[in-house]
Formats: structure tokens, sequence, C-alpha cells
């Protein structure tokens, strides 16, 4: 018979001895720590055997001395959990795109009911993905002269290989377009074309055949020597706001509609107008816009990203930003939306921003009507006023760039 071994708890280790030999009524009182603290459990009797042994008689119990711990098996559990692993690591063996599904292959042997071995390959190293490369250093502050413009590497254009995304903007203030493009998180370079205030000397611009390709030429050299090596354009942006969108269509009509160029947006802000016709003034004369409606169509397929707004201001002697956007929509089959409830954009006060007139600075774009056939969108917004129209460039962080942004992150 193996002697009864006694739990024994007390406040003093010293006293541990004593308590052995303490009469039973002392007892209860030894395992109290204090009036404010939960007392120990009495002690109880166990005795260690074997789990396989025969069941030994209940021992008797008191009223100081109550029933002996129920006594667990432990080598039926560790065969159990053997058990599961060996289920588990079986599982991991399963192909899925033919490397196994915990990137190992494990072979699993139970001995005796209790002995687990796996083997692991020692390359599992290889199975690990490489780091990303880090991003190369560029020159962000200031920016390089271009014919008409500007080449700036915004603080949010960190690439890192050679190759590089590009955004180029027709006519607007050069500092709040950069943070604009920085507010939105885009990375890209940025290139700010500003060629004077009316629409014409735009469209004359890169009408001229070679113009447009040999200010993408230019604008590859300038981000060279902004410090990217060997630099490969990926993909192109267009934007433009109020009469610079023509630069668009010019070049829509010459380079960017090529197949080897990478153009992947377009973006008009309140820009896109169209003259009447010349027999009848209550009919937009289109052949203006014949790059916009090829682009519009393919907008629609989802071959690339078309974003048009506009305000509800009527120049009276040619067709409106509305009227003309209006157009495309119907030329792909669709119809303005205007729910009932439409979600106003954030209002982004940049730093440059400080400096502007107060009615332009605060000036709230609300929503009018949104409309999106495949990846052509177009919105449009209230207000009839010149702060209305500068608006859609000064808050063009908050409407138009988070789109080219989500798009982009999506499709690296």
């Amino acid at each position: 018979m193996v002697d009864p071994i006694r739990n024994v708890r007390c406040k003093n280790p010293r006293a541990v001895e004593a308590l052995f030999h303490a009469p039973a009524q002392y007892l209860q009182h030894a395992y109290r720590w204090g009036p404010s603290v939960t007392p120990t459990p009495a002690p109880v009797t166990v005795q260690v055997r074997d789990a396989f042994d025969a069941p030994l008689e209940e021992p008797a119990t008191s009223e100081n001395q109550p029933e002996a711990a129920l006594e667990v098996p432990m080598r039926p559990i560790t065969g159990a959990l053997c058990l599961l692993m060996v289920i588990v690591l079986s599982l991991g063996t399963v192909a899925w795109g033919g490397m196994p599904l915990f990137g190992l292959n494990a072979s699993v042997a139970v001995q005796a009911g209790h002995t687990l071995t796996a083997s692991i390959p020692n390359d599992l190293a290889t199975l690990v993905p490489p780091a990303p490369p880090p991003v190369i250093e560029l020159q962000h502050e200031g920016y390089l002269p271009l014919r008409g413009g500007v080449l700036i590497a915004p603080n949010t254009f960190k690439p890192r290989t050679s190759d590089y995304d590009l955004v180029i903007h027709f006519h607007g203030n050069v500092s709040i377009v950069r943070q604009s493009i920085e507010h939105a998180g885009i990375n890209a370079a940025l290139a700010v074309i500003n060629l004077g205030e009316r629409s014409k000397v735009y469209r004359t611009a890169y009408e001229i055949p070679g113009a447009f390709e040999a200010l993408v030429t230019q604008i590859r050299q300038a981000v060279q020597r902004r410090g990217l090596p060997d630099p490969r354009l990926r993909r192109v942006a267009l934007t433009a706001w109020s009469g610079g969108y023509t630069a668009i269509e010019s070049a829509l009509r010459t380079h960017a509609s090529r197949a080897d160029f990478p153009l992947d947006a377009i973006f008009v802000l309140d820009g896109l107008h169209c003259g009447f016709s010349f027999f009848d003034k209550t009919q937009l004369r289109v052949d203006n816009i014949r790059g916009f409606i090829q682009a519009a169509h393919a907008a629609a397929q989802g071959d690339f990203l078309l974003s048009l707004t506009h305000t509800q201001i009527d120049p009276i002697t040619y067709g409106s930003t509305k009227r003309t956007a209006e157009h495309l929509l119907r030329t792909v089959g669709a119809s303005v939306h205007r729910p009932a409830i439409l979600e106003i954009p954030a209002h982004v006060t940049l730093p440059d921003l400080q400096g502007v007139a107060r009615r332009l600075r605060e000036r709230r774009m609300e929503p009018a009507s949104d409309t999106e056939v495949g990846d052509f969108r177009v919105r449009g917004f209230r207000g009839n006023t010149k702060e209305d129209h500068a608006a859609h460039l000064l808050q063009m962080a908050a409407t138009a760039l988070p789109d080219l942004a989500e798009r982009w992150r999506q499709t690296p």
C-alpha cells in the first residue's frame, strides 16, 4: 500500500511539517490566509498508481476529509492527441496547385500509442516569399521644366522598380494639383501643363503630329533625372480642368489612342464642352469630341477608366459640360441617374488653399447625379457660378482622384 500524501498549502512554508501532525479540527483553520481571502480547499488523500491498475476501494469520507480526487487515465488521452495530430498532418499533404496545403510534406508514425515523429524538408525557407525590393530614392523637392509645364515627383511617388505610372494634368495651379495627388495617395510621377486661358491653345499645341510623343519622351527624361534608373512607362492617366480638355481630345486623335500607349484613365473636371452645329444651334457639333465618344465606348466596355464631372453652368453660345456629358451617356445607351440620396464628397483643405479667397476655399460640392456604365462615370454637381467651376479643380482630391488611387492600388 502506497503511503497517503497530503496536498498541504499554508501561508508559512515552515509550518508545513507541523500541519502534517496537527489534529484534524485545526486543519480547516490553517488553510485560511485571512478574512478577505478565499480559503484553500481542505486537503484530500490521493494515491499515486498506474492508470491501468485495478480500481482501489473508495476511501471513507468524513466531515473534514472530502472524497478522493477523480483519477483520469493519461495514456488514452495521449493516444487520442496523437491520433488528432496524425489527422491534421495528413490533411497537410492535400495538394493545392501542386504544393501541399501547409507548404510541406510530413510523414507521421505513431508508436506505442504515444510517440509522434514528423519529417520536414530542410528547404522550408524557400517557401517564404522574398521581401519586396526597397523603394528607390528620388528627388522630390522642386520640379524640372517641360515644354509648357513642369515635371514633379510627388512625395507619394515611391517606385520600387524602373516601371512607373504617370499623371499628366492640363490646365491648373501646379501646387494645387500636386497636393491633390499627394492627398489622394497616388504613387505616380506628375506633369502639369499650362498653355493659356483658352481651350484653343491646348487643342492646337497637340494637333501637331509628334507633339504629344515629344512631351512623353521629355517626361521620361525628367523622371530619370529625378533619380529613377532606366524608367519604363507602365500606365498613364490624363486629367484636365476647364479648357485643358482639348489637349486630351487632340492627344486621343494622335498618339494616346495607339495600342502601344499605356493609357489607363481620363479625368475631365467641368471642362468637356462642345460647339453647336452651324446649321442647327440646338444640336451639338460632335465632330469636335469624336475622341471622347470613342473613349466613352471603350470605357463602357471596361477597357479603361473615363470620368467626367460637370456643373450646371450654361455658357449659352456653346454646349455646356452638363449637356455634353449627357450626350456621351446617350451614345453608350445610358441615361442620367439621379438617385434620391447621393453621397456628398468630403471637403478637402489643402495647404495652398489657405491663400485662396474664402468664397473659393469654403465652396462645398453638392452632387446632383451619378451615372456609371462599366468604367465610364459621369457625376453632376449643382452650382452655376465661377466659384462652383473652380471647386472642381480645388476639390479633385475628394471627387475624381480617389477613383484613380483605388484603381491603381487594385491593379499594380
